[in-house]
């Protein structure tokens, strides 16, 4: 399996599988915690059915090139899904999250595209002693509930 998607250059799924196991390992021996992001782009259906798959295509780029630009080289990013995209914010805390996001929104701000790329997101803390589906699964409920909130809908 290849380590990277083709399109975004992203890490793929297949690879953060194999890959966050020793991650986790490296957590609980050195007492650590990293931070897992699930990060969604808003409307790709609508950007796909408006403007082509193509430029669906150059967002879902445009948007990895920018999270990549924005994070510290130490950090990941993954291909988790179409439109779906995990960060690990290695040797960080929650307390960074917001910043960053906000950073990555400001750059999104600036591409070249005829319509404004936004994102959903959901986060948890990683210790390496807390199974990684329940952290998956507590990041993805947060995702969710911002999903909703930003449609006006409680969830």
């Amino acid at each position: 399996m290849a380590m990277r998607d083709p399109l975004t250059d992203a890490y793929t799924r297949h690879y953060f599988n194999e890959w966050i196991f020793s991650h986790m390992a490296w957590l609980r021996r050195n007492q650590k915690k990293s931070v897992l992001v699930i990060l969604d782009v808003d409307g790709l259906k609508m950007i796909n059915d408006t403007y082509g798959h193509l430029m669906g295509d150059r967002a879902l780029k445009e948007f990895v090139k920018t999270l990549k630009d924005t994070i510290r080289e130490s950090d990941l990013v993954f291909r988790y899904g179409g439109d779906e995209f995990l960060l690990v914010l290695t040797e960080s805390s929650k307390e960074n999250v917001h910043s960053i996001l906000e950073r990555l929104k400001e750059n999104l701000k600036r591409l070249d595209l005829p319509f404004e790329l936004s994102f959903s997101f959901g986060y948890e803390e990683i210790d390496g002693f807390v199974p990684i589906e329940r952290a998956l699964g507590k990041a993805d409920d947060l995702l969710y509930k911002n999903k909703f909130k930003k449609r006006g809908v409680e969830g």
